[in-house]
C-alpha cells in the first residue's frame, strides 16, 4: 500500500496507545511493534510483481524450483555455488506450497518478527518506537519491503545475532547462517571485535580522523581487503571507481554521528545504547565504499538497525521545546512521505503499467490469482 497510508495507520495507532492510561508503556510497545509489523508484512506480501527492481527477478527464480532437485541443489554446493541455503529455503517453501506471494509474506515475517524483537529487546519507549518505524518507512522501506529478499533474510538472523552477542558461539553461528543466504552478511563478524571495546569515547574520537583517511585510500584499502581472500570473487566489484555516493545518504550519517558527540553522555548511559553507538561507527565506515558503488550500501545494511535506536534517542534529547521538534519532525516527514518521488504501489491481483525514467511505459504486469 501507499507510504503515505502506512504512516497514517502507525501515526494514527500512536495516538491512540498514547492515550490509554490503564496500559504500561511496555505493554504498549509490544501492542504497536506487533500492529505494525502485521501491516508492514502485508504490505510486502500482497505486492505487485511491477513494484519494487527485484521482485519480478525472485518471481522466475522462486518458480524455477520446479526443475530443481534437492540432489541438484545440493551439487550446486559441492560445485561451489555460494548462498545456497536461500535456495535451500526456496525449493523447501516451493515443495511445501509453490505460492510466490506466500513466499514474500513469510520472508516478511522473519524480517519484522526481527525488527520487532530487536528495538523491544533495545528498551526503547513508545514515542521512540514510532519514530523509529517512520524512520525505517522513510529511509530503508523502498529495499526491505518491496525489493530485498534474500538479504532481507540475511539481515533477519544478523539482527537476531547482534542480541545475543555476549554468546560468542550462537553469535557467530548465526552470521555464519545468514552468510550462506547471502554471503555479504559475513562483514558482520566485525562486531564481534568492536562489541569488547570499552572506551566508547576514544572510537568516537578517532572517527573524524580516519574517516577522512578512508576516503582518501579507498580504493587501495578495499583491493588490499578484497585481493587473495575468499571475499575477492563476492565483493571485488564494490573497488572499481564507478563516480558513485549519495550526498543526501552521507549527510543523514553524519547527522547521526554529529548527534552522537552532542548527546554522547545520555545515549552510552544504557549498554543497549553503547552497542547501537559501536555498530554505527560501523556503519560510518562503510562511506567511502559507498562512494565507489551503489551496490556498497548493501554492506551498510548489516549495521544500519542501530539507526533505528540512535535517531529517536537524539531526538528525545533535544530539550529545547522538545515537544514542538518531535511534532515538526512528524509533520515533516509526513510532507517527505507525500511528496517523495517513490514506484506507485499496486496489489497482485491488480495489473500495473511500469514506466522508465522518461515516463514512457515499458512493461504490462499481468496481476496473478
Amino acid at each position: 500500500m501507499n507510504r503515505f497510508v502506512i504512516f497514517g495507520i502507525m501515526l494514527l495507532m500512536f495516538i491512540y496507545l498514547s492515550k490509554i492510561k490503564k496500559i504500561d508503556d511496555r505493554k504498549k510497545v509490544r501492542i504497536f511493534i506487533i500492529f505494525t509489523s502485521i501491516i508492514f508484512i502485508l504490505d510486502s506480501a500482497l505486492r505487485n510483481l511491477g513494484v519494487g527492481p527485484d521482485t519480478y527477478h525472485y518471481y522466475y527464480l522462486f518458480n524455477s524450483m520446479e526443475d530443481y532437485s534437492f540432489a541438484g541443489l545440493f551439487n550446486r554446493v559441492r560445485l561451489g555455488g555460494r548462498d545456497f541455503f536461500f535456495y535451500i529455503i526456496m525449493k523447501c517453501f516451493y515443495s511445501i506450497y509453490p505460492r510466490y506471494h506466500v513466499f514474500l509474506g513469510f520472508v516478511a515475517l522473519v524480517f519484522f518478527s526481527s525488527l520487532g524483537i530487536y528495538l523491544y529487546r533495545n528498551k526503547i519507549g513508545l514515542l521512540n518506537i514510532f519514530l523509529a518505524y517512520t524512520f525505517y518507512l522513510l529511509f530503508f522501506y523502498n529495499f526491505f519491503s518491496v525489493t530485498g529478499t534474500r538479504q532481507t533474510l540475511a539481515v533477519s538472523f544478523v539482527m537476531l545475532a547482534y542480541l545475543v552477542i555476549d554468546k560468542k558461539v550462537l553469535c557467530v553461528g548465526l552470521i555464519i547462517f545468514a552468510s550462506f543466504i547471502h554471503f555479504s552478511a559475513i562483514v558482520a563478524l566485525a562486531t564481534l571485535f568492536f562489541k569488547p571495546l570499552k572506551e566508547l569515547g576514544v572510537v568516537l574520537f578517532l572517527v573524524p580522523f580516519v574517516l577522512p583517511f578512508a576516503f582518501q585510500f579507498r580504493n587501495q584499502i578495499s583491493q588490499w581487503f578484497v585481493s587473495d581472500t575468499v571475499f575477492s570473487e563476492r565483493f571485488s566489484f564494490y573497488t572499481q571507481e564507478t563516480g558513485a555516493g549519495s550526498l543526501y545518504v552521507t549527510s543523514i550519517y553524519m547527522l547521526v554521528l554529529i548527534g552522537m558527540y552532542i548527546y554522547y553522555n545520555e545515549m552510552a548511559a544504557t549498554k543497549e545504547n553503547a552497542f547501537n553507538m559501536k555498530l554505527f561507527t560501523l556503519c560510518i565506515f562503510t562511506l567511502p565504499l559507498m562512494w565507489m558503488s551503489n551496490t556498497a550500501f548493501r554492506i551498510s545494511l548489516y549495521f544500519s538497525m542501530s539507526m533505528y535506536i540512535l535517531i529517536p534517542v537524539i531526538v528525545q534529547n533535544i530539550k529545547f521545546q522538545g515537544r514542538y521538534v518531535i511534532a515538526f519532525l512528524t509533520i515533516l516527514a509526513l510532507i517527505f512521505l507525500i511528496y517523495q518521488k517513490s514506484e506507485p504501489y499496486h496489489f497482485y491481483w491488480q495489473e500495473m503499467v511500469k514506466f522508465d525514467s522518461e515516463g514512457y511505459p515499458v512493461l504490462l504486469v499481468e496481476p496473478l490469482y
